[in-house]
């Protein structure tokens, strides 16, 4: 097995020499723009965790604690009536809260009720705005995929309308810190909901699929069923796994105006085969030891590792590589136009999967944008400068809908 346990998601390093958990810190850095972080409680937090030692709980504990200490912030502002303090504070909770969650083994005892506790502080933090957000659920194949619709404003206008995708390892609240801000400022709505496989869907049963456009079809069809959506100016953007996800849509949903992707991931396969050739090395047979000797070797990236595959329905790393064979986008069956982003600083596979999108469209009006280290963006999904990439994509989806 390869001592590159990860793949390289950025260049800069910040902190912490595991670039794994350094991308982590830069991302909640970057959330600071949304009101979700403040940049001296998240380096008090990382000043207090062992990551030399591979000490697991440290991370655990360290951003628990600065959650605790930011909800008691929040329940005192809301008790005397401060709701904009309060709800700041909460979407803070939340953020440490999941932070944390992060490196909880999938099958700790404790790791459902982290999540549940990190989504009641969210939902706490979206009903003090104005107007709340409301939480929904998408129907697909008998299964109740959780979400959340945030409202431009009070009327009833139709508004165009943004479904965003981030991460397969993360959870339709997320979407808030990234883009719901940036997305309300500009007076577009924002839908967001966890997708089979992600958040805890994969602990009910429901698991990555490649056919994303149907439950991204059953979220259209909401979208269009509201008065308060413009059905001709619903468009897509996803980051990670997010980015495999709008190119697949793309190809095989035309109610969709645009899309964005960082980055445009189109085999994923290819994808996983190059950033992890170990998983497709270990034999079926040794799955389970491959994984622990895993966590000797880098406790954190054995974290990573299991929940994808639980994720993908599967208990062999050989097996998760035979999952995504389906994994493909025939980019030449995109119709809409498309924004494509890389990050500098990420691993050449994934420059690979973006200027080979980019040179597959065949649409007019395509863009490519690769972000350099002096961007201060050149990080995966551009995790380490937020507001650039929103305004980026946001920029993008105004022009395009002008026309």
């Amino acid at each position: 097995m390869s001592n590159e346990t990860e793949a390289r998601r950025h260049k800069n390093v910040v902190y912490f020499e595991r670039g794994e958990l350094d991308y982590v810190l830069q991302t909640a850095l970057s959330t600071a723009a949304s009101d979700s972080a403040a940049i001296g409680e998240v380096f008090y937090a990382a000043s207090r965790i062992d990551e030399k030692e591979r000490d697991l709980q440290s991370w655990i504990r360290e951003w628990n604690a600065v959650g605790k200490h930011v909800e008691g912030i929040a329940q005192r502002c809301l008790a005397k009536g401060h709701k904009v303090s309060a709800r700041e504070a909460f979407l803070r909770a939340f953020n440490y809260y999941r932070i944390a969650t992060y490196l909880v083994r999938v099958d700790d005892p404790s790791y459902r009720e982290a999540v549940a506790h990190f989504r009641d502080c969210f939902q706490q933090a979206i009903a003090l705005f104005d107007p709340p957000f409301e939480k929904i659920e998408i129907e697909c194949d008998g299964a109740k995929l959780p979400g959340y619709f945030f409202k431009a404003d009070k009327s009833d206008e139709p508004r165009p309308t943004i479904l965003f995708f981030a991460g397969g390892e993360s959870f339709c609240e997320e979407v808030y810190i990234w883009f719901g801000p940036a997305a309300l400022r500009r007076g577009y709505n924002l839908l967001a909901f966890d997708l089979p496989g992600q958040g805890i869907t994969a602990l009910e049963g429901l698991h990555f699929r490649p056919d994303v456009e149907v439950p991204v079809g059953a979220a259209i069809d909401y979208l269009t069923s509201r008065p308060d959506v413009d059905a001709e100016k619903i468009v897509a953007s996803g980051v990670s796994y997010g980015g495999y996800v709008t190119m697949r849509c793309a190809a095989h949903d035309n109610r969709l105006a645009a899309v964005s992707a960082s980055t445009p991931l189109i085999d994923f396969q290819k994808l996983i085969n190059e950033n992890a050739p170990w998983l497709a090395k270990v034999p079926a047979f040794a799955g389970n030891a491959a994984v622990k000797m895993l966590g000797r070797i880098d406790p954190f990236a054995m974290v990573v590792y299991e929940k994808f595959l639980v994720s993908c329905g599967v208990s062999k790393p050989s097996d998760a590589t035979t999952a995504l064979a389906d994994w493909t986008v025939d980019v030449q069956q995109i119709g809409c136009q498309v924004l494509c982003m890389v990050g500098a600083g990420e691993h050449e596979s994934f420059q690979w999967q973006a200027r080979t999108a980019y040179e597959q469209l065949k649409v007019p009006g395509k863009q490519l944008r690769v972000f350099e280290v002096a961007d201060g963006a050149d990080a995966h999904c551009q995790a380490n400068n937020i507001p650039l990439g929103t305004q980026e994509v946001f920029d993008f989806f105004d022009e395009v809908l002008a026309d």
